[in-house]
């Protein structure tokens, strides 16, 4: 998978190298947990391969995907982790994932080292806030379809790895309309003739045509009219300014 966010991204080199030099490499099955809504809130980590996503139970116990987190992105229920403050949302693998992981205690210290990393925190915080406006404003703004291709420019092989009801549940649409969404998508794929403009006329039927709009418009007696005027109009001009046939005549 490719690095996302790459347009609107933030230079997190900093913050990945700290995670690769002084954190544990775990290696997480499909299923397994990164934190638990309700417990305390320990990692922040880095996803070297594979990806997370988000979960939250309604009253009803209902299941939403409320984010995710895939290679090359970083996975953490932040703030809370900073503070050990109960985790607002279950981060589950959902595939074979590797990453880097530190403690909230450590990046605490790692951003108080310097003027550089407080203003690197602060930008780490602008940066999710403006990643939930867009979501936000996502969900009310825009249509299925424009939710689902933002999803896919985001991460270009995620149909590979979620599963059609994860995919429904973020786009908080139901999974009968992502399978209609998808239909559409390879309709037009495999449909050229939908993405090519109507054959351009040859010249001749180009010419017939043009000649038939110049007969329809202007009738022959039309036509004798017009070159009447315009002979009486030109006999009038030499009339009054002379001077400007001199040459002609």
């Amino acid at each position: 998978m490719e690095q996302k966010f790459s347009k609107n991204s933030i230079d997190l080199q900093v913050l990945r190298e700290f995670c690769e030099r002084e954190g544990e490499t775990v290696t997480y099955r499909k299923g397994d947990q990164l934190e638990r809504e309700g417990d305390p809130a320990r990692w922040f980590a880095f996803v070297e391969s594979g990806c997370f996503k988000y979960v939250n139970r309604s009253s009803d116990d209902k299941e939403h995907i409320t984010w995710f987190s895939f290679e090359g992105e970083f996975v953490v229920d932040y703030p809370t982790f900073l503070y050990d403050r109960p985790s607002q949302t279950t981060i589950v693998a959902m595939m074979t994932s590797r990453i880097f992981r530190v403690s909230g205690e450590q990046i605490r210290l790692f951003f108080s080292q310097s003027m550089e990393t407080m203003t690197l925190r602060a930008i780490i915080a602008e940066h999710i806030l403006f990643q939930f406006r867009s979501r936000y404003l996502d969900l009310h703004c825009t249509t299925p379809r424009e939710r689902y291709n933002l999803l896919m420019q985001r991460c270009p092989g995620i149909v590979e790895h979620l599963d059609l009801q994860d995919i429904a549940s973020f786009l908080n649409v139901t999974p009968k309309t992502i399978s209609k969404i998808r239909k559409e998508i390879l309709t037009c794929r495999t449909s050229p003739r939908s993405l090519t403009s109507p054959p351009r006329p040859s010249a001749r039927s180009a010419k017939r045509s043009l000649s038939a709009r110049i007969s329809h418009r202007f009738s022959k007696t039309t036509m004798i009219n017009l070159h009447a005027c315009y002979c009486a109009l030109f006999a009038d001009i030499e009339q009054k300014l002379p001077f400007l046939f001199a040459g002609i005549k």
